[in-house]
């Protein structure tokens, strides 16, 4: 890969890093472009992402949502790409580990049918992540050990958490229920806020 699109990969992969929770240990990312009867949609994409993140001694999976200006990185790499051996990729797949290591994989092959693509079974690997790698996952948490590089036991996420699955935020509880304040009573009230 030319320095210019490795450039754009770096910036595309920074930008991840900055958005994920405090206490990753790895990021994964699968970028695919769409398309339908063999023609790829460069304007249709989908990319499912997950954090693992190690807290309290285990690791767990978090989704979360990168920077939005990731995607102008990634055209800008694509582009760079011209005459290279990942140029007119329709796949990438992209693994962050927190001690600075990143693998890359392009696939060249046809592009992910547009028809049900939120629901094909081939994301598992990305939603699934956890489940699929815990051995390789432990031992990089021992390597991270080893390098005193986990992070932080007591830091607290940076992710807000409006931005992750209506399952994964975080539940009121009665005190901040109770801190709410009370409805307005009487009919003009539910309009103008008079009781």
């Amino acid at each position: 890969m030319n320095p210019e699109a490795q450039k754009h990969l770096d910036d595309f992969v920074a930008k991840y890093k900055e958005s994920a929770p405090s206490t990753w240990v790895r990021i994964v990312v699968w970028w695919a472009y769409l398309g339908e009867n063999g023609k790829t949609d460069r304007g249709s994409a989908i990319h499912p992402q997950t954090a693992v993140v190690f807290e309290g001694g285990t690791l767990e999976q978090r989704s979360f949502r990168a920077n939005a200006q990731a995607s102008f990185d990634l055209q800008d790499m694509t582009a760079a790409l011209a005459g290279e051996p990942e140029e007119g990729w329709t796949l990438l797949k992209i693994e962050i580990d927190r001690d600075g290591t990143v693998r890359t994989d392009f696939d060249t092959g046809p592009a992910r049918d547009l028809e049900d693509s939120a629901t094909d079974p081939y994301w598992d690997h990305v939603h699934d992540y956890l489940s699929r790698n815990r051995p390789a996952l432990e031992q990089l948490v021992d390597r991270l050990r080893t390098k005193d590089q986990l992070p932080d036991p007591d830091a607290v996420s940076e992710v807000d958490p409006m931005t992750l699955p209506p399952s994964q935020r975080p539940k009121a509880t009665p005190a901040t229920q109770a801190a709410s304040p009370a409805e307005p009573k009487g009919r003009f009230g539910r309009f103008f806020g008079r009781g």
